[in-house]
């Protein structure tokens, strides 16, 4: 691994090696496995898990390598693919970008899935009206239903379905994303497609992996990371302080000139911090803006013009790529004599440029 876990991390990624070992064992049996990893929100789930895979292909302390292992990874977010991508390629030393695959429209057409490499699909992608589950014709060799099913009939041992659902969930209240995941996990006739043997689930709490999985009598193996663990690690704490005002304030932007002051505060001690202790990385923190939602004749019911202004007086003026929004369906926008770009949520992280982030309901899943 490229990254120093945290040693809850490092004991979870081993315990799931050795259950997939087991799991193996029993699915030559033709017995269906599902491990499941239970985490906390901001454990690293996805980083352990990049251990998982690192250590599959390339072994290590007592840990026989199985390079010709395949790892599916499956979400209902193709940005939330592109981000857990980006951390597998930054933390695994055995796994070359060539070798990740991000299935990403109906140009893809393989007889099965290659030993040694992890693909990326998002449920988005195979829907009943969607090119990748149509019969086969002119364009198309293969549905990706015969994809999967030849690929498990290849090596059902080493094909590995990971199902990343830690972040949003699948539950019931959506049915067509539930309904896709479950296809993989029952089998479908209609499609041809059989159930996948190996499944590693991960998950926030271990009800919402059950509940995915169903009345099936597939064998569930649980890994938990516990709060306690991350909380002792120092990446949960142990308190978080809100202050609620016992006098009356003069609005959001009152507290958002707050806010930016904190922020603009933090900016300053982190930079002395990092310099004193000659970290190689300069931490930046971000000031994230939520806006309001907007009107048919507006943005944002947020007067962003005023929003920039109080950043600013803070700040002093921020550049192109230094406030940026995570607006859906949205290009680049104008307010306050600035141009705010678009940016995904996924890209933040290696942007170093960016200081201020505006949102509305919520980032996209999985940005931390």
């Amino acid at each position: 691994m490229k990254l120093e876990l945290k040693a809850f991390q490092e004991t979870a990624a081993r315990d799931i090696i050795c259950e997939l070992d087991e799991a193996r064992a029993s699915v030559a049996k033709g017995k269906l496995q599902a491990v499941v990893l239970s985490a906390p929100t901001g454990s690293g789930k996805t980083i352990t898990l990049a251990q998982v895979i690192d250590l599959t292909f390339g072994g290590g302390d007592g840990i026989p390598a199985r390079p010709q292992t395949t790892f599916l990874w499956l979400s209902d977010s193709p940005e939330l693919n592109v981000q857990s991508g980006n951390k597998l390629l930054g933390a695994c030393d055995f796994l070359p970008y060539y070798k990740m695959v991000r299935i990403e429209s109906d140009v893809f057409d393989d007889d099965y899935l290659q030993p040694g490499y992890v693909y990326f699909i998002n449920t988005q992608l195979l829907g009943k009206d969607k090119l990748l589950t149509k019969e086969p014709g002119d364009r198309r060799k293969f549905t990706f239903w015969q994809t999967i099913a030849n690929t498990i009939a290849r090596a059902p041992q080493d094909f590995v379905l990971i199902i990343d659902e830690a972040h949003r969930g699948a539950t019931a209240t959506d049915r067509n994303r539930t309904t896709i995941m479950q296809k993989f996990i029952v089998g479908s006739e209609t499609d041809g497609l059989p159930p996948v043997p190996l499944v590693l689930g991960m998950s926030a709490t271990p009800q919402r992996f059950t509940t995915l999985l169903g009345n099936t009598n597939r064998t569930q193996r649980p890994i938990n990371i516990y709060p306690d663990d991350v909380r002792a690690s120092g990446l949960l704490k142990d308190w978080i302080v809100v202050r609620h005002p016992k006098t009356a304030v003069a609005g959001d932007l009152t507290l958002l000139e707050s806010a930016a002051k904190s922020w603009k505060h933090f900016t300053k001690i982190w930079e002395e911090y990092c310099l004193q202790e000659k970290e190689k990385d300069i931490v930046r923190p971000i000031l994230v803006v939520q806006i309001e939602d907007g009107s048919s004749h507006s943005i944002s019911r947020t007067p962003l013009d005023d929003v920039v202004c109080v950043i600013e007086r803070r700040s002093g003026p921020l550049g192109i790529n230094e406030i940026v929004h995570c607006l859906q369906d949205q290009a680049d926008i104008e307010a306050g004599g600035r141009i705010i770009r678009k940016l995904e949520a996924s890209r933040i992280q290696e942007s170093q440029d960016v200081k201020v982030v505006l949102f509305k309901t919520a980032l996209s899943t999985g940005w931390d």
